[in-house]
């Protein structure tokens, strides 16, 4: 069976989408692999959902990277170092290993003796796989230290979630060089705004990675006049919208409609946001429509929300909708919820190909979009039907997926 590894060293929690990015790849990638999540060991799993078959490694301690800012840790550095000397035999290494170090402007990547002790000790071999989640400047300099010293590598599989800046283009770029990597080493983006970026070095070439999502098959709704569930999940962050919410909540229960509106407002309280999470609370308490989740969601009950909720309005600023993979909106596509997505949003349309969705601009467009998928719901309904079985059909031609299974 083959070793999958995916590495996410900054998940201490479930905040983001990062654990659950590695639940869902995990699911999707089990069958005939051994599956390795690399965390934090700062990681807790209470009230986290962890699949059993996933074998945890919260052993990456983040140090901060420099000798000179941090004088205990050169003394740990120290030590184990020798003790990597003699356990590993790296004498051979050295010189390669002090080389990097002075390159490198006298610091080693912050992860480097706790990632490579679990390296060596899983025998990897050619036909593992390491997949790096998210695609840190700090992960892609690892990457090139351990392509540096090592000859046996695995498949490396390095996902660039935000546009990259020069320093982490220049490391992908020597990577590339290295012989041993050759055909071993590939970037992924997720939208091609970041894929263009990176290809606009003519030394390096990215895939787009489709983000991996669990399917959910949605019934019609037989009775015309049900209520339909309205959902806002997610960061309570207001380029993904919610400033938003208080006038769209007015406008929406200003007329006369058939709506509840299920809003989660995460533990997190920008400065900028604390007084639009009042007014949402305040406009709960007089309207029992609006149902109000405190707090983080699990895997799980992330999923509970999604099969409850009938229509999402995704009202994310334009500029952050184009530079960035929304979990949220591939959620709508494989859990078929009609959705209404910011107008001339380029990245969301270009990946939609039927009309189980409206474009909208204002708040009073929003609402009126609404209104108007609500009176037709079926049909939108079986639109994202085919939107989600389209999407089934191209993650099974994803070459991410098609290199790894």
């Amino acid at each position: 069976m083959k070793k999958i590894i995916l590495f996410e060293p900054e998940v201490k929690n479930g905040v983001g989408h990062h654990l659950d990015n590695l639940i869902q790849d995990s699911y999707f990638l089990k069958k005939n692999n051994i599956i390795i999540g690399f965390l934090n060991k700062e990681f807790k799993k209470k009230d986290l959902f962890i699949p059993d078959f996933i074998k945890i490694k919260p052993i990456i301690v983040t140090l901060n990277s420099s000798f000179f800012t941090n004088i205990r840790n050169f003394f740990f550095i120290l030590k184990k170092f020798i003790f990597f000397l003699y356990y590993f035999k790296l004498k051979k290494k050295l010189l390669i290993i002090l080389k990097n170090y002075i390159l490198n402007f006298f610091s080693l990547p912050v992860y480097f003796f706790f990632f490579y002790e679990e390296f060596k000790k899983l025998n990897l071999n050619e036909n593992d796989h390491l997949l790096v989640q998210s695609g840190r400047p700090k992960d892609i300099k690892l990457i090139y230290f351990l392509c540096s010293i090592e000859k046996n590598i695995p498949n490396i599989h390095f996902k660039v979630r935000y546009p990259p800046k020069k320093r982490f283009l220049d490391y992908a770029k020597k990577i590339n060089k290295l012989k041993n990597t050759k055909n071993k080493f590939y970037l992924y983006s997720e939208i091609i705004n970041i894929k263009n970026i990176i290809e606009f070095n003519k030394d390096l070439k990215s895939d787009i990675a489709l983000p991996i999502y669990n399917f959910y098959n949605r019934k019609i709704i037989s009775n015309c006049n049900e209520e339909l569930i309205l959902g806002f999940l997610g960061e309570s962050r207001n380029e993904k919208g919610f400033n938003k919410l208080p006038f769209l909540l007015k406008e929406i229960f200003n007329k006369k409609n058939n709506f509840k509106f299920i809003i989660q407002l995460s533990d997190t309280i920008y400065p900028e946001t604390k007084y639009v999470r009042e007014e949402i609370i305040n406009l709960a308490k007089y309207n029992k429509k609006i149902i109000l989740h405190f707090g983080f969601l699990n895997f799980l009950n992330w999923r509970i929300f999604l099969k409850k909720i009938n229509i999402i309005p995704i009202i994310y600023q334009k500029s952050y909708s184009d530079t960035v993979a929304s979990g949220l909106f591939y959620s709508c596509i494989c859990n078929e919820i009609p959705m209404v997505i910011p107008k001339n949003t380029l990245y969301m349309k270009n990946l939609l190909s039927h009309k189980g969705y409206q474009e909208a601009d204002s708040i009073a467009e929003y609402s009126s979009k609404l209104l108007k998928i609500s009176c037709n719901y079926n049909y939108y309904l079986k639109e994202m039907k085919k939107e989600s079985k389209n999407y089934k059909n191209l993650l099974n031609q994803d070459a991410l997926i098609s290199r790894v299974k």
